[in-house]
Order: structure tokens, then sequence, then C-alpha cells
């Protein structure tokens, strides 16, 4: 039985009932003093804020539940999509720290996610970290030599999150 507005007012007149016939003389549910009226009114009223705020607690917890599966849905969507692009992806934040690598730059480069995950752009690669990282927000960069070399568009935006934060994690 979940807390609550009915279940909370349900178990306070039973109780009421209980005292007011099973332990109380002269038997009755009130007695007919000022005193009476107003403790009586006021266990009530408390009991009624005591549920209504456990109510409202259940809510709130209920749509934060709902809110974080629908962030963790998004991000695999994301991640989804990121993965399965024919072009290269880097995520990073404003901090230029790696959140995500998609698998053609994994293989372009030559590195893991898990290796490069958190870590300055410029450790993504020995090789070509440094000119990445040296990129402005369009550039080239050829990866390769001789015949296996290839020219690649890079576009630098940093994620960022509503609140500015430079500490988000990857998609």
């Amino acid at each position: 039985w979940v807390g609550g507005i009915g279940p909370a007012l349900l178990t306070l007149v039973v109780l009421h009932f209980v005292h007011g016939y099973g332990y109380t003389i002269p038997k009755g549910l009130l007695e007919p003093t000022l005193s009476s009226i107003v403790t009586t009114s006021a266990y009530y009223l408390v009991v009624i804020m005591v549920a209504l705020l456990s109510q409202l607690r259940a809510s709130a917890q209920r749509r934060a539940h709902e809110q974080q599966l629908e962030a963790v849905s998004q991000r695999e969507h994301l991640r989804t999509t990121l993965s399965c692009m024919a072009d290269g992806v880097i995520v990073i934040n404003q901090n230029r720290r790696v959140l995500y690598i998609n698998p053609l730059i994994e293989e372009l480069l030559e590195c893991s996610e898990a290796k490069v995950l958190g870590q300055p752009l410029s450790y993504i690669s020995k090789k070509y970290g440094g000119l990445i990282a040296a990129s402005t927000h369009q550039s080239e960069i050829v990866i390769g030599e001789g015949k296996q070399a290839r020219v690649f568009e890079v576009n630098m935006a940093p994620v960022a999150s509503q609140n500015n934060s430079g500490n988000q994690t990857g998609p």
C-alpha cells in the first residue's frame, strides 16, 4: 500500500473511531469542549499535511526518474547515430576534453574511445592530436603520407550544456 492522501485519511478516520469508541470514557468521537475540538482539528491538519507532502515527494521522484530514463534514451539514440555516421566525429566539451569519438575516428587515428575519454583533445593521437587540437572553428588536416594521405575537414563546435558546465559526459 503506497502512501499518499487517500491511505492517510482512511487510516486517520479508522484510528479516530478506534480511539473514540475503544479507549475513551465516555465513548464518542469528540468531546464538545473547545480544547478537544482544537486538538482534534490540529491532529487532522497535521496528518493531512504529512500525507500531501508525501504525495508531492513521490510525484517528484517519479518525474525525476522518468526524466532520467528519457535522458538515457536520448543519449543512446545520439550515440547510435554518431557511431553510424560516415564522417569522423569527435565530441569535446568547452575545456576541449574528449567526450566521445566514433568508430571512424578510432580507425583513422588508431586510438580507442576508452583510452581518450576525458583526455585533452591533443591526446587523441600522438601523430595528429596536435594538428586536431590546433584546428580552429573550420580547417583542413592531412592524415596519412604519400598516396595514403587524405585531406579531412575539421569543424570545431564544443558541446555546451544549458548551465555551461565544462564537465559533461559523452553522448
